[in-house]
């Protein structure tokens, strides 16, 4: 006869898990989460609900890349483990995209828009996401194992617009870089000026201007491709300081 184990619940996300037994609830976390974000986490939640009552709020039907890379590399050829070196490199980012986005597209109130310009970057880059949580739920009862998982519909539908929004943004910046363009990566777009002369910076701030985001512009040192094992690693290189993004080898769609 099979013996019954200990009844729980069991809640968890890719950053959170929440145990429950009949004598204890034990949180586990990546970090240190205060009643004070979760106290945020509820207000923005709550103030987006108010800012799309009324709307005829629809699924935006772009699908989102995330990320682009130049046909420059494909044309290249990148052989596995070879690496292709580009100077004369900047990087521009979308200052707190996602937030300008929420506040342009009406789901963010003015006024909770600049309570977050405020809060500390680590919240903030956490804050927005949280409100497109997927809950993982398993309940045992001491003999059966039932596996579900919950979201909030709505949220979920304001998330994917922002990001939409955003990324939209991103491919049309892209696209008017024409053979300067390198790759984005989210929210920051990498472009060469084939010299000393930087005619592409405007460009860019213009569309993001135009599109009601602000940007911040940083010249780099170099950026290096290489193909590894299927997946194209860009090291962007500032004096001493590097940065590594690592995407599967998607150019031969491009």
């Amino acid at each position: 006869m099979r013996e019954k184990g200990i009844p729980y619940t069991l809640k968890y996300t890719s950053s959170t898990a929440i145990l429950i037994t009949e004598h204890e609830k034990l949180v586990f976390a990546d970090e240190r989460v205060l009643n004070k974000e979760y106290a945020l986490r509820a207000k923005i939640k709550k103030d987006i609900r108010t800012n799309v009552e009324g709307m005829q709020l629809e699924k935006n039907p772009y699908q989102p890349r995330y990320y682009k890379w130049s046909p420059y590399f494909a044309e290249m050829r990148i052989g596995e483990g070879e690496v292709v070196r580009a100077s004369d490199v900047w990087e521009i980012d979308l200052t707190k995209a996602y937030y300008f986005a929420a506040n342009q597209l009406g789901y963010l109130s003015d006024e909770f828009f600049e309570k977050t310009m405020k809060v500390p970057k680590r919240i903030r880059l956490r804050l927005l996401g949280s409100i497109a949580t997927i809950r993982n739920v398993e309940e045992f009862d001491g003999k059966e194992l039932v596996h579900s998982q919950t979201s909030d519909a709505l949220m979920r539908l304001v998330w994917h617009n922002i990001v939409c929004h955003v990324d939209s943004v991103m491919v049309e910046i892209a696209d008017d870089l024409h053979d300067h363009f390198l790759f984005y990566w989210v929210d920051g777009i990498y472009f060469t000026t084939f010299g000393k002369t930087d005619m592409c910076s405007s460009i860019v701030e213009g569309i993001a201007y135009g599109h009601g985001f602000e940007v911040h512009k940083k010249r780099l040192d170099s950026i290096e491709v290489r193909n590894e094992n299927g997946y194209l690693h860009a090291v962007i290189r500032t004096g001493e300081d590097h940065k590594i993004f690592a995407v599967p080898n998607r150019l031969n769609q491009y």
